[in-house]
């Protein structure tokens, strides 16, 4: 099966998720592209990352990002949670896609707090279903337990269906 993961990382939490998930996925015989996502111009300090979640603004993807979702069978998403939101690159990217009609899709957020986890998959989950695309799960993993490769494996393969 040919899948894609695509996320975004500032403190490099959701990009060891994206990782092991990238392991994972290969072992199991998947076809898996991987793409890390970063804005144009990214603000170095967390506050003004915060408010741009907030606010639901300054991202813009660079130039020659695949937002075309037609060559994949399964999508995973993932994003850190920022002032209860998705982080800014990520709307961004969901925005922008295409061919999401019937799209295998899961969520992943990781998180500090656990407050607004929900808000955020909520987000993104309904701007891709808005755009036709099918929720599989909505996968949530907190800081403190993104080097821990065994929960991350049992997480996977308890949530994971492909």
């Amino acid at each position: 099966m040919k899948v894609l993961i695509a996320y975004y990382s500032f403190t490099h939490n959701t990009e060891k998720i994206s990782l092991g998930l990238l392991e994972f996925l290969k072992e199991k015989g998947h076809q898996t592209d991987l793409l890390g996502l970063k804005p144009q111009k990214e603000a170095q300090k967390f506050i003004h990352q915060a408010v741009g979640a907030f606010t639901k603004t300054g991202a813009e993807l660079g130039d020659g990002v695949n937002c075309d979702f037609s060559g994949y069978e399964a999508i995973f998403i993932a994003s850190p949670v920022w002032a209860f939101s998705p982080a800014p690159i990520i709307s961004e990217y969901i925005s922008k896609t295409q061919n999401v009609k019937a799209k295998n899709i899961y969520l992943i957020v990781t998180y500090g707090s656990g407050l607004g986890k929900n808000r955020a998959l909520d987000i993104m989950e309904s701007a891709l279903v808005k755009k036709g695309g099918v929720i599989l799960a909505k996968i949530d993993i907190s800081d403190k337990k993104v080097k821990d490769a065994l929960y991350l494996r049992e997480i996977f393969s308890k949530e994971i269906e492909i």
